[in-house]
């Protein structure tokens, strides 16, 4: 689920809003914030102001989850746990290219392709 906002509700728990990009997410998964190593339990949800048990890829919906700090995110990636590796480097191959804007030639760089990567172990 691709979160684009969030906020607190007192005696509740935290709201993600988004939507889901590809599986399903349930009442009762334990899930991920991507990149940060954190997981949370869904409490509740809503799609459309309307309680929902389930949400499948395409639905846009509020997740409730419980001690979350709201302040500190404000866009994430929510997944099933361990599902999403993060990365803390990569090596990749550049290219200067030639293209045309307008009236003038300009100098661009492109990515070519991506070498190698290293995986943050801490996920694992």
């Amino acid at each position: 689920m691709a979160v684009d906002h969030c906020f607190a509700i007192k005696g509740k728990g935290t709201i993600l809003t988004g939507t889901v990009l590809q599986g399903s997410i349930h009442v009762g998964n334990e899930v991920e914030l991507a990149g940060m190593h954190i997981q949370r339990k869904v409490k509740s949800m809503q799609m459309f102001k309307r309680p929902v048990q389930w949400a499948h890829a395409g639905d846009r919906v509020g997740v409730c989850v419980t001690q979350l700090e709201a302040g500190g995110i404000e866009r994430a990636l929510v997944c099933t746990p361990g599902s999403v590796p993060t990365m803390t480097a990569a090596v990749v191959s550049v290219e200067r290219v030639r293209f045309f804007a307008g009236v003038f030639w300009c100098v661009g760089v492109v990515l070519c392709r991506l070498l190698a990567w290293i995986h943050d172990t801490a996920c694992m």
